[in-house]
């Protein structure tokens, strides 16, 4: 009677295990048959397609903000207070597997309409005074900048000679008709490859809500994950993608010109 008594925790135990073995093996089993979640790539632009006009289409973005998203170089925005809805802005980051944006830093392309009505209606110029903490907007360079945003921009006043000037990746006098350098202010960085530019919806503490919108045209690819080519038509409101620009913007729309269109799941 003893040995059984003594026997019995460990016939127990080795129950336990065994069927805590077959439970894990069921888990697993149904893991491997789970589909993969697609790579989605630092410079894609992903989001939800909220609007389809013609053959623009606008998506929503998340951008996720931190301390380290602000700072006080030139027309960078240096807290969340100087970012109202409406805004037009340009951020810089990466896209994260998730398809929402690390945001490294903010600039402001221009305020809205109610943000400068706030201000007194006053409109940003070069040489204002912004970028305080106190400031209702980022700094603006004036011309002969020194600083290192202010530089590298040759072809205007304040720029390096020796680095191309905006709207010309490989240099020359001109700026590429409809390039993004060339439409955009010169106050701004360089748009560099998985930058982002959109009009703000929403700010939080921990994110801003950005809308984005691009335009399609008879070189853009419309693929899903795999590569198979669909038709335009494929693109539905509420569709999620990941979307390739290029240093193109249509002069019609204002929305940058999209390369690739990947359909996610």
């Amino acid at each position: 009677m003893k040995n059984f008594v003594a026997s019995k925790p460990l016939v127990i135990s080795m129950i336990y295990v065994v069927g805590t073995g077959v439970s894990l093996s069921a888990i697993q089993e149904q893991d491997s048959f789970a589909p993969k979640q697609p790579k989605v790539y630092t410079w894609e632009n992903v989001g939800e397609i909220t609007k389809i006009s013609g053959k623009t289409f606008s998506i929503q973005r998340t951008l996720r903000i931190s301390d380290s998203s602000w700072s006080l170089e030139p027309a960078a925005v240096s807290q969340a207070s100087q970012l109202q809805n409406g805004d037009q802005i340009m951020a810089r980051g990466k896209t994260l597997s998730d398809g929402t944006f690390e945001t490294k830093r903010i600039y402001m392309v221009s305020p809205s309409k109610s943000h400068r009505q706030a201000d007194g209606g006053k409109t940003i110029v070069l040489g204002d005074d912004h970028g305080r903490p106190e400031s209702r907007y980022p700094r603006i360079p004036g011309y002969g900048d020194p600083t290192l945003e202010g530089r590298g921009r040759g072809g205007y006043p304040g720029g390096d000679s020796r680095v191309p000037p905006p709207g010309t990746p490989r240099g020359g006098n001109r700026g590429s008709p409809g390039g993004l350098q060339n439409a955009r202010t010169s106050h701004l960085p360089r748009f560099l490859p998985g930058d982002l530019e959109g009009i703000i919806e929403q700010v939080s503490s921990e994110s801003v809500t950005l809308s984005q919108s691009f335009v399609i045209d008879k070189e853009t690819a419309i693929v899903t994950t795999d590569g198979k080519k669909l038709q335009s038509n494929e693109l539905k409101v509420g569709r999620r993608v990941a979307v390739t620009i290029k240093d193109e913007i249509d002069l019609k729309t204002q929305a940058r010109k999209a390369t690739v269109v990947r359909l996610l799941p």
